[in-house]
């Protein structure tokens, strides 16, 4: 009978820490409901690229499953266009978002065919793509034990194109093209969304 109580004790104990755990799991950092989609599994953990780069973890993905505010959309966007690719890790800061428009997959206002929309993650072809046009600082951080506080390039994202589209999973992903200016080297990686 005493280890039954124990037992049940223990039990208790567990499914009250999942809970709590689920449900500060189910919040992203602005009060989104955070994505089942998270970034992809190759990843490194966000300690590891923490040590790797400094800085701050790239942003994660709220599930946002209807048509994006503009707030909504720069959060969007900052989310998809942050990670690391091979030896560099990118990352955004002052995201701004303007959605200027919609159309149909695979076409550009002229009707032409937009070989971009191919290329777009899980992009579920039945939905109208959002197009958009942005503003960020875009900062590409090497090592930091090359250079500790200084290993990030910082280039400006002025009117930049884009789009938000709907994927296969029925969430929202934004981003837009780099057409940086600007070049500032030695920055420190941002530690702030």
């Amino acid at each position: 009978m005493g280890r039954l109580r124990i037992h049940t004790a223990g039990l208790s104990a567990l499914v009250c820490a999942l809970a709590v755990f689920s449900l500060a799991g189910c919040r992203s950092s602005d009060g989104q409901t955070a994505s089942v989609h998270p970034r992809p599994a190759t990843e490194p953990d966000p300690t590891a690229l923490f040590q790797h780069f400094g800085g701050r973890a790239p942003r994660p993905c709220p599930a946002i499953t209807h048509r994006p505010s503009d707030q909504e959309a720069s959060i969007l966007a900052q989310c998809t266009m942050e990670g690391p690719f091979g030896t560099i890790e990118t990352l955004l800061t002052n995201v701004r978002v303007h959605i200027i428009g919609s159309r149909k997959f695979s076409t550009n206002s002229a009707g032409v065919y937009d070989a971009e929309d191919n290329n777009r993650q899980d992009i579920d072809n039945r939905e109208v793509v959002f197009t958009l046009t942005g503003y960020a600082k875009q900062y590409a951080c090497g090592e930091q034990s090359f250079m500790p506080a200084k290993n990030c390039t910082m280039t400006e994202m002025p009117n930049s194109p884009g789009a938000c589209w709907k994927t296969t999973y029925g969430e929202y992903r934004c981003n837009f093209v780099n057409v940086g200016v600007g070049y500032h080297p030695f920055q420190p990686p941002p530690t702030t969304y």
